[in-house]
């Protein structure tokens, strides 16, 4: 910057210096001038208040007009100078100040202004100027004003001349006030007290303090009265409603000096009143009441979270406390007394929320989150608030965290072969389960594998507050090997929206995968212990028939009983009691046993069935007949009856004697049972074993490491130790086998050697060497021929088993054969003698020698019928057909003999005839019987039962396809002459199942296997009205759906046979994969049709059926699925 532009900005700088100046001066002069004529006006305002002693109205208009004046005086000299100081900074301008430098500097005069004017046009230069003249005249006139000051160019006479009159103003003020102080110090009081009421009489001044005024509704107010002046009577307050006419009096009571005060209480209406003192009256004020606002009316509703399915609430009127949930939101409408300005709800801790008023009507919201209170606060137009408003609590209903368990199996089980475990789940909350999971850890040989792992449970009762699921969790694919271990656990999460979901969690439970020698282990416990249970039954058995029958002996000679021998029978009974009550815990163990072995698979279908025969005989043992006989036995003792007490005794005895042949018949029952069981079992051992010893070969084949080799090293020696625990349990068996004769030892035998002679043992040693040391082809062909021995061990123990069943098979034929040919022998009998009675007459002799023979005959039909229905106990071979020919040939010679009795020979012939055709249709059944046992794989006839029934399930499968093809026609009335037959043909086919169902019925009943097939008597009905509504031409779709509910039920009923026991209690079934819920909204029929559809065909695809049945049920459900989307299509 040139020296020209800095000696142009000092110029600048020193005129603004001289603009302050001024601009302070003036505001000065003017704040001294304003107060100068405030004391003046205020003088003014009092004199004239003096002169004149005006009344309140009178005094606030010459206040008001005071205030006014002053006010204007104010703004023109206060007021005036500040907004330029303020808004007009560079006012006035450069050139104007440098005019008054000039004007108070003669020396520089105007140059100063010049110079400015001139330099400040330097750029543009319009008029031509020479700037170095310009620029030199600037350099001349600044070096000149060095010299003055220009802030001495603000001139300070008008701030001193207004500084004088101020003091002027203040003197003459004081003078004044000093001269006239009585009468103007009263006057300045009522001035500045316009409200009060100031008496004058006499030279008595009585000030009314507040004179006219409000009052809030209820509250209190002091009436104060001043007197000024001589004075000593009492001082009087006078106070009516304005609808009164006589006034209230009180006296006022003084306070300090010559003050009197009385206080009104609780003023709830308008008031008047006026003061007395002695003669002087005041006037009349009036005391104006104003209510406080406050509520009228309270309206709270609630809106509940959605998630709480809770909704709205509408509580009742003036009811503001709120017990909810979080996150309810609160709408409150108020009514209130009088118009207000604002409202805001105030709770406990501060926080306040504004609410909309709407003249008397106010409404406002808030959400709940806390525990605490609230009120409202209302303030209206005068800012008068509600007193005392009521405090509402708000208590917060805890969202309680969800609670979840698993009531099944409740408990640490181990997993079944069909790698399902079935599953309860049971979880509440108080407001609903958004989410079901289950929590699970494998642990492989007690170490942990990999983390946490989640398995959703499938739902279709999603926010329900009560969930019960049956689920079915399947295991196959979790690829779990034996001695695996899964722990797991339920999971629920609450549906809180609001803070967020809570987490529950049920109790952990293990399931293991147990491996099938630590079941046989588990099995053969159980035998042991059930061994040892009736055997210990059975002794005590036997001593206590032995005490029984010296008892009977003792009262065959005196029936009289004394004191000891009572009490011996007493405990007899009593030890009885305690017998079977121990019999009835070995049936539940047994049970529970043969539960276990079916659930995994570990006992071929005839040794299952002869396990629960076992346990049948030993429910029969259970019955009343030996109880009966006790309470006999006790009643007669009581009644001191010698010959009732002698009769219970010998049939308590008589009793106790069978109970005590059943019981060893039992024990010897199930030691035959046990080898069957232990053959089973080492046939399955022996084929496992056979299958691990070929998956390593294969494994060993593909070895790539060293750790790999040593790993099949060590299978290989768990495989060879298996090996030799086989090898001793055969030898425990060939051990049991010895005690029974027929039984396949030599089988036994024969696979026992292949590990004792055969050195199966040795060639395990010797592959495990060779993986070990890394000679993998060595150890696959040292491998290979233990795999063939075990295979000979295989097929040996299976040549074994089959010997067993074709023993049995047998027995039953052997039994058959025996029950023909006394049948045959008896018909040949009944021929001869029917020969013989037809010839004879009344008179005939020897007629009491054919009674007689009769009479044999009879006896020997009765042996082979008992003979035959034993045997039906255990074959379905003995047919109804047998039994029907047996009861006519019985009752045929009954009638005969009668016949021959009454000496009529001609009834006694024909009666004869019909016993020889009974005696030959029993003949020709049983040999029908023994063609089909020679053709049966076992003697008791499960899988000839079972081909029926597939075969009767494929028929009715036909039937219902048929029918749905002419469901429609039939349902819409239009049957051509071809359908009409084809329904004619159908009822044919419907009526043939119904019929071959109640016979395989009557046979299984027969059998005493009618629990085999479950109850089919609801579906021998559905099919009589199937029949029905077929020949009627009436097919529906009720008629389909029931021939949908047959075919299901007997593919319930095939399945009973062949995985289920076949025992005469059926047994709840294993969960399937599908999941049972509490039932929810109904969907669409058509799509619960097609659920239902692909879920039978899952079921029914897991049950196990051979390759060309499934094919059969697939095909079905199949062609019921097409024929409801078809459906669904034309609609």
């Amino acid at each position: 910057m040139s020296g020209t532009e800095n000696a142009y900005q000092n110029l600048l700088n020193r005129l603004d210096s001289l603009r302050r100046r001024s601009k302070t001066l003036n505001l000065a002069r003017g704040v001294v001038f304003f107060l100068a004529v405030a004391v003046l006006t205020v003088l003014c305002a009092i004199a004239i208040e003096a002169l004149f002693h005006m009344n309140s109205t009178g005094r606030y208009t010459l206040l008001a007009v005071l205030l006014l004046a002053n006010a204007a005086t104010l703004i023109w000299f206060v007021g005036r100078p500040c907004h330029a100081i303020v808004f007009r900074r560079h006012s006035p301008d450069n050139i104007s100040l440098a005019l008054k430098v000039g004007q108070h500097f003669s020396a520089i005069r105007d140059r100063l202004a010049d110079a400015l004017q001139v330099f400040q046009k330097h750029a543009e230069n319009k008029e031509g100027y020479s700037l170095e003249l310009a620029d030199a005249s600037l350099d001349r006139i600044y070096d000149e004003a060095k010299e003055h000051e220009f802030t001495q160019a603000a001139s300070t006479r008008p701030f001193k001349s207004a500084l004088k009159f101020s003091a002027c103003a203040v003197v003459v003020c004081g003078l004044v006030f000093w001269i006239f102080s009585q009468s103007l110090s009263g006057a300045s009081n009522r001035v500045f007290h316009p409200s009060v009421y100031f008496a004058r009489n006499a030279g008595l001044v009585l000030e009314i303090a507040p004179g006219d005024t409000q009052v809030v509704k209820g509250e209190s107010l002091a009436i104060v009265a001043t007197v000024r002046g001589e004075f000593d009577a009492e001082v009087k307050l006078f106070v009516k409603s304005p609808d009164a006419i006589a006034y209230d009096r009180h006296v006022l009571k003084k306070t300090r000096g010559q003050s009197f005060s009385y206080q009104l209480d609780d003023i709830t209406t308008d008031k008047i009143y006026y003061v007395e003192a002695g003669r002087q009256r005041s006037a009349d004020f009036s005391i104006s009441i104003i209510e406080r606002p406050f509520v009228r009316s309270l309206h709270v509703k609630l809106k509940y979270p959605a998630y709480s399915k809770l909704g709205r609430q509408m509580l009742d009127e003036n009811v503001g406390d709120i017990a909810s949930l979080k996150g309810t939101r609160v709408e409150l409408l108020l009514q209130t007394n009088k118009s207000v300005s604002a409202a805001r709800l105030v709770f406990d801790d501060q926080a306040s929320v504004p609410m909309t008023v709407s003249g008397k009507e106010i409404s406002g919201k808030f959400t709940v989150a806390r525990s605490g209170s609230y009120h409202v606060e209302l303030t209206d137009g005068e800012g008068l608030n509600n007193s005392d408003p009521i405090e509402y609590r708000i208590s917060l209903i805890e969202d309680h965290f969800p609670i979840v368990q698993i009531p099944f199996p409740g408990q640490d089980v181990d997993l079944s072969k069909d790698m399902l475990l079935p599953l309860t789940i049971d979880a509440q909350d108080d407001f609903g389960i958004a989410r079901l999971r289950l929590g699970y850890r494998i642990s492989k040989q007690g170490i942990d594998e990999g983390d946490l792992q989640f398995l959703k449970v499938p739902s279709t009762r999603a926010n329900s507050d009560n969930l019960m699921v049956n689920y079915a969790w399947d295991m196959s694919g979790m690829g779990l090997m034996p001695e695996d271990v899964v722990e797991y656990y339920a999971e629920v999460f609450d549906n809180d929206t609001v803070s967020g979901p809570k987490r529950a969690r049920s109790l952990t439970y293990r399931v293991r995968f147990p491996s099938i020698y630590e079941m046989y282990e588990e099995i053969a416990a159980g035998h042991e212990e059930t061994f040892e249970d009736l055997e210990a039954i059975v002794a005590e058995s036997e001593s206590l028939r032995e005490m029984l029958a010296e008892i009977v002996q003792e009262m065959k000679r005196d029936p009289e009983l004394n004191w000891e021998q009572k009490q011996e029978v007493q405990e007899a009974a009593a030890a009885q009691e305690k017998m079977q009550e121990k019999l009835q815990q070995v049936e539940e163990k047994l049970d529970s046993m043969i539960d276990r072995m079916e659930q995994n698979d570990l006992l071929s279908m005839e040794t299952l069935q002869k396990y629960r025969e076992l346990q049948s005989l030993m429910q029969e043992m259970l019955t009343e007949e030996l109880r009966e006989a006790l309470e006999q036995l006790q009643k007669a003792m009581a009644d001191l009856d010698p010959q009732e007490m002698k009769k219970a005794m010998e049939q308590f005895s008589a009793s106790q004697e069978d109970f005590l042949k059943s019981m060893e018949r039992t024990l010897n029952l199930l030691k035959k049972l046990q080898i069957e069981q232990k053959l089973d079992e080492s046939l399955r051992r022996a084929q496992d074993l056979l299958r691990r010893q070929e998956e390593l070969n294969q494994n060993a084949a593909n070895s790539q490491s060293q750790k790999e080799n040593s790993k099949y090293a060590q299978e290989q020696k768990g495989i060879r130790q298996d090996t030799e625990d086989l090898g001793e349990q055969l030898e425990d068996l060939m051990n049991q086998m010895s005690e029974f004769p027929q039984m396949p030892m030599d089988q036994v035998e024969s696979a026992q050697n292949q590990i004792r002679e055969g050195g199966l043992p040795q060639q395990m040693d010797q592959a495990a060497q060779q993986f070990q040391s890394g000679q993998m082809q060595s150890g696959q062909e040292t491998g290979q021929q233990v795999s063939q021995g075990l295979q000979q061990m295989v097929e040996s123990l299976q040549s074994a088993k089959k010997q067993m069943s074709e023993e049995e098979k047998q027995k039953i034929m052997q039994a058959l054969r025996r029950s023909s040919h006394d049948l045959l022998n008896l018909s040949k009998q009944q021929e001869r003698l029917k020969q013989k009675t037809q010839g004879s007459d009344r008179n005939t002799p020897g007629m009491n020698e054919m009674a007689e023979k009769q009479q044999d005959m009879l006896s020997g039909l009765g042996r082979v019928t008992a003979e035959l229905f034993e045997l039906s106990q255990n074959t379905f071979f003995v047919t109804p057909e047998i039994g029907k020919a047996l009861g006519k040939a019985m009752n045929g010679m009954q009638e005969s003999l009668a016949g021959l009795e009454g000496r009529n020979p001609g009834k006694a012939s024909g009666n004869q005839a019909s016993a020889m055709a009974g005696l030959n249709e029993a003949t020709a059944g049983l040999r029908d019987s023994m063609q089909g046992l020679s053709g049966a794989s076992s003697g008791i006839g499960f899988e000839e039962m079972m081909q029926r029934m597939m075969g009767l399930s494929g028929q009715q499968q036909g039937v219902n396809q048929q029918t749905s093809q002419l469901g429609e026609g039939g349902q819409s009335g239009q049957l051509s002459m071809q359908q009409q037959a084809a329904m004619a043909r159908l009822a044919r086919e419907q009526a043939g199942v119904q019929k071959s169902l109640q016979q395989l019925m009557k046979e299984a009943g027969s059998a005493g296997q009618s629990d085999l097939l479950g109850d089919m008597a609801q579906i021998g009905k559905e099919m009589e009205e199937v029949v029905k509504e077929l020949a009627q031409r009436n097919v529906s779709g009720r008629t389909i759906e029931r021939q949908k509910r047959i075919l299901s039920r007997l593919l319930d009923a095939q399945r009973s046979m062949q995985d289920r026991d076949y025992s005469r209690r059926r047994k709840a079934e294993t969960a399937k994969a599908y999941t049972v819920i509490s039932p929810s909204a109904l969907s669409d029929p058509r799509a619960r049709q097609g659920d239902r559809i692909r879920n039978e065909l899952l079921k029914a695809m897991k049950e196990g059926y051979s390759r060309d049945y499934k094919e059969l049920i697939q095909k079905y459900f199949e062609t019921l699925a097409a024929e409801g989307d078809a459906e669904t299509l034309n609609e």
